[in-house]
């Protein structure tokens, strides 16, 4: 039966209003003992002057200038202490013309003082002092603000957090912070541009060495091209696809490519080469976006075939809210299990095509759990000894059957 197509408008304008439903990407707050090598989602300010008070920056005693005059070591000047002030004390009472406070590194001025002079200059004396030297106004004064003033940007959006700026934070009283959400990325190479300016040497990089997964601390709105690792190929496999999780390449970008290009989002991307036995045939293109429009007005209502199919089958996809489109039966299986909270199946029998050992056992469950409640097609023969079953993890599955078993599975959530 032929099938109506829409115009290449109309195509567009379904576009648009499907990708307008879709959530606005948002940034992540996470303690501020973990965001060491995180990228600052926005701005992070002073919320206070430091230091808060005027201080001193050296022990010795805090003064008026002018009772320092003509003081030497031939001529000491002899001044009563009146009071003693250590880091972390508030002063009592200002600071009498005539008299000296006996002050501690860190501690704040008292009102009235203008001036420090460090102990060595002194006979640290503590009932009266002798002052060996006179003191400009202002001398020896660490002032209100003078360290980071409030308002002041610690670290501006898009600046990777170290341990320096922590510490700046923390003492100006954040817990936790903005952070954009980290780049994740399997069976790739990647490269970033920041404008025009090669930014990947600069990057935060960690590895996991079971899954050889990669995370990356990326500037917001960096430019991020992912090349396929072909050393990374499983033996016997082909590259496929690429899975991308939540995030969406832009349109245009063909999921199959080994090489794709997009703008860093503060949301999670997380980018997996997904593989296939070197026996199975690849089934076409995987394009999202305006290649199909393109294609309609070019050919005519006769052309969609495969991508038309793919269009619409992407964004029915994210419209169902699904996570990404899986290349094979396992990693659909995975996905059905995981979304589903990975309940346990009722058989206990294992599948002899699936792995057997500790690190296979999401896998066989997550394949006995989908085949049990028929999310998943039966393809062993007829009368095929349960024993003997098999699950054929590597064969490939399409976009239809795809959607087909997230709705049956999201059906089964609802009815459980």
């Amino acid at each position: 039966m032929n099938q109506p197509f829409c115009s290449p408008v109309q195509a567009l304008r379904s576009v648009l209003d499907a990708a307008a439903l879709l959530p606005s990407p948002s940034p992540e707050t996470i303690p501020l003992e973990a965001a060491c090598g995180r990228i600052a989602a926005a701005d992070l300010c002073a919320r206070m002057d430091q230091p808060p008070f005027d201080r001193s920056p050296l022990d010795g005693y805090a003064l008026h200038s002018a009772d320092t005059a003509g003081a030497s070591r031939e001529t000491p000047v002899t001044l009563p202490v009146v009071m003693k002030l250590y880091a972390g004390d508030a002063p009592a009472a200002a600071l009498p013309a005539g008299c000296a406070a006996r002050i501690m590194t860190g501690a704040p001025l008292p009102e009235g003082a203008d001036c420090v002079l460090m102990q060595e200059l002194t006979d640290s004396g503590e009932e009266t002092v002798q002052l060996y030297a006179a003191v400009k106004p202002l001398q020896n004064v660490v002032f209100r603000g003078e360290d980071v003033a409030a308002g002041a940007v610690i670290a501006s959006a898009g600046t990777v957090l170290t341990p320096a700026h922590l510490g700046v934070l923390a003492g100006q009283g954040y817990a936790e912070v903005t952070v954009c959400r980290p780049l994740t990325v399997t069976g790739g190479i990647v490269t970033v541009k920041n404008g025009d300016k090669d930014v990947t040497d600069t990057l935060t990089v960690t590895t996991d060495a079971a899954t050889g997964k990669k995370t990356y601390s990326v500037p917001d709105g960096a430019t991020v091209t992912v090349t396929l690792d072909k050393t990374l190929i499983p033996e016997g496999m082909v590259f496929d696809i690429w899975s991308t999780g939540k995030f969406s390449l832009p349109l245009g970008q063909d999921y199959k490519a080994e090489s794709i290009t997009f703008p860093m989002s503060s949301d999670v991307v997380d980018i997996a080469a997904q593989y296939r036995d070197a026996t199975i045939e690849d089934d076409g293109p995987n394009v999202l976006g305006t290649a199909a429009i393109i294609g309609t007005a070019a050919v005519g209502t006769a052309v969609l075939g495969y991508q038309a199919y793919s269009l619409g089958a992407e964004f029915a996809g994210k419209l169902m809210a699904l996570p990404y489109f899986p290349s094979n039966r396992s990693a659909l299986a995975m996905m059905l299990w995981e979304d589903a909270g990975k309940p346990m199946p009722e058989s206990e029998l294992l599948y002899p095509d699936v792995g057997q050992e500790e690190q296979d056992m999401d896998l066989q469950h997550a394949a006995r759990w989908a085949m049990e409640n028929e999310l998943i097609p039966d393809l062993n023969d007829e009368g095929t000894a349960p024993e003997e079953m098999k699950f054929y993890p590597d064969n490939a599955v399409s976009k239809i059957d795809v959607l087909k078993a997230w709705q049956k599975a999201q059906e089964l959530k609802q009815n459980a």
